[in-house]
């Protein structure tokens, strides 16, 4: 059961390694407007790293095929952090010192908060396309995710009023950041419902490989229904030993563990996981129609298994249409990329991959509407539930 899920992860490691390292290709002395990135290449969580590379270079494909930012082309420095917050810090400083780069993004959520203040420190407009944590974001930071305040009370009325769920367990990682912020919007959702709760969250750590003492709890339990705020590794892990101990309940959840391809590599455990997305290859907007477009001139062939994607390539679009407004040009210098931050808070009507975007000063657009999507193994890839 593990030896096929890590042969699955080092087959799209593999991929990640070979695609950064053709994305970072900073050409110094050239007239290029430049982004800078610090993600996980490699570590325990790549596999979501090939993802959030994908979405970048779509974009980056995109805004240049439309004419780059101001007359220039534009390009990005990708970092590697493992997921790692010290790392982090010391790439995003790297980063900020790197001639020409207008704006920083961070990848989880607990790497975002160890850069935030740094942001501020360097005047350096800071994004992701993947932090969906309840925190507190200073002036400089802006996001393309839906957050767990607005997606986990959704998901979970849709369990209770579309599935008939009464009763449900949790899991959550104490070494996510993500994960342990997500627990209190979980358990404030839950009582507002009225849910039932047999049990109490179970706790888990990156790395862990043995949930059999969890589990069985959760099967004494009998619960209707398993939210997961959990990394794509331990909830394939989780979704395969839960069925081999024969427990049957629905399995729900947000941000990475909604995978297809690590739904398809729990096989039939994953087949049914119920989850929320801001975006479907089915949609008729013309900011959805164009991501896919591009993406399949790049990816042929290649499905679109997450959030992480489609979020980090209107990240990546919302910093372009930020600095086109802004009119920036070279070489960049703190004012620059103070009024690419000012442009940002004001971005309107933004027709992106995952939804229409406005801001209203910094941090998160205002709310988009939310999918409801279920995993259909046979297609390997999801299907919304109206």
């Amino acid at each position: 059961m593990r030896k096929m899920y890590f042969k699955n992860m080092a087959v799209i490691i593999g991929m990640l390694v070979a695609v950064a390292f053709g994305l970072s290709s900073l050409a110094y002395g050239e007239d290029k407007l430049m982004m800078g990135v610090t993600t996980c290449v490699t570590g325990t969580t790549a596999e979501s790293g090939v993802e959030i590379v994908h979405g970048i270079k779509t974009a980056i494909a995109q805004i240049n095929s439309e004419g780059g930012i101001n007359g220039y082309k534009v390009d990005v420095e990708i970092l590697d952090d493992q997921l790692e917050k010290v790392q982090t810090v010391n790439n995003f400083k790297k980063l900020a010192g790197i001639k020409d780069i207008f704006v920083i993004g961070t990848t989880s959520t607990g790497n975002c908060i160890a850069a935030n203040p740094l942001a501020k420190v360097y005047k350096m407009p800071h994004m992701s396309g993947s932090t969906i944590g309840a925190w507190k974001m200073n002036e400089w930071f802006f996001r393309a995710t839906a957050p767990d305040t607005i997606t986990v009370p959704y998901l979970l009325k849709a369990m209770k009023e579309k599935f008939h769920v009464k009763s449900i367990a949790c899991f959550y990682d104490y070494k996510d950041d993500w994960s342990v912020l997500c627990l209190p919007v979980y358990l404030k959702t839950v009582k507002e419902l009225g849910l039932e709760t047999p049990l109490p969250p179970q706790s888990i750590g990156r790395g862990d490989s043995d949930f059999s003492a969890q589990l069985t709890k959760i099967k004494e339990a009998n619960v209707d229904a398993i939210f997961m705020p959990v990394q794509v590794r331990e909830g394939t892990l989780i979704n395969k030993q839960a069925r081999g101990l024969g427990i049957k309940s629905m399995f729900c959840g947000t941000s990475g563990y909604i995978n297809s391809n690590a739904l398809a590599a729990a096989g039939e455990a994953g087949d049914g996981t119920i989850g929320v997305f801001t975006f479907h290859r089915a949609s008729k907007r013309p900011g959805s129609k164009k991501f896919y477009k591009k993406y399949d001139e790049l990816f042929p062939g290649l499905k679109v298994a997450g959030y992480d994607n489609p979020c980090w390539y209107d990240a990546t679009m919302l910093a372009a249409e930020a600095a086109r407004n802004a009119k920036i040009k070279l070489p960049v210098t703190e004012g620059e990329r103070t009024r690419v931050r000012d442009e940002w808070c004001k971005i309107k009507n933004y027709d992106g991959a995952t939804g229409i975007f406005t801001f209203d000063g910094p941090n998160d657009p205002l709310p988009r509407d939310l999918l409801l999507v279920r995993f259909n193994l046979q297609k390997k890839d999801f299907d919304l539930i109206e």
